[in-house]
């Protein structure tokens, strides 16, 4: 990857700014990686105008299933890694994909939050995919061509007030007659 922030981390990653880059070529453009079983955090990371040209793999990847387990950690179960506000701005990709675009995976173990990509394009990229994501995310996406996946779609707000038609005068409103 061009930028991986994560990985064969232990304590925790915050705080980061990657801006104004451009990678012509690299298996990802940036890579956000923490493995189940290693703990720790990853927070506050903000990438924001990002020119990527070909990649192997993927243009932007936030995923929770890095194998390797911390060695220095010897609990049976130890904490999972707590991933949340990773923002994505202004990022282009104009190369070719041979995996997905984004790919934002959570596990069981770790659910990723607030995740934030505004006006991603890669509007005439051939790859296998698209957008790669599953229900163990949680953010938005704005402003995005191709179209993001179903999880970083706005939501439908609904009104759960429900309010009662009033009643010609004379009716009780208990559901008995008279």
């Amino acid at each position: 990857a061009a930028f991986t922030i994560g990985s064969e981390m232990s304590g925790g990653v915050e705080d980061v700014l990657v801006e104004d880059c451009t990678v012509i070529s690299a298996g990802v453009g940036v890579e956000v990686k923490v493995g189940a079983g290693r703990g720790g955090f990853v927070r506050r990371i903000a990438v924001q105008r990002l020119q990527v040209g070909d990649t192997l793999r993927a243009g932007l990847v936030v995923m929770a299933t890095y194998p390797e387990g911390n060695p220095f950690c010897t609990e049976r179960a130890p904490p999972a890694p707590l991933v949340s506000d990773i923002s994505f701005e202004d990022v282009t990709v104009t190369g070719n994909a041979q995996g997905y675009l984004v790919q934002f995976k959570g596990t069981p173990e770790v659910f990723m939050k607030n995740l934030s990509v505004r006006r991603f394009q890669a509007p005439d990229v051939a790859g296998k995919g698209q957008w790669d994501c599953n229900p163990r995310i949680d953010g938005r996406a704005e402003d995005s061509n191709p179209r993001p996946c179903r999880e970083l779609r706005p939501k439908l707000q609904l009104s759960l007030r429900s309010q009662r038609p009033s009643l010609p005068v004379g009716w009780r409103s208990d559901g008995r007659c008279g």
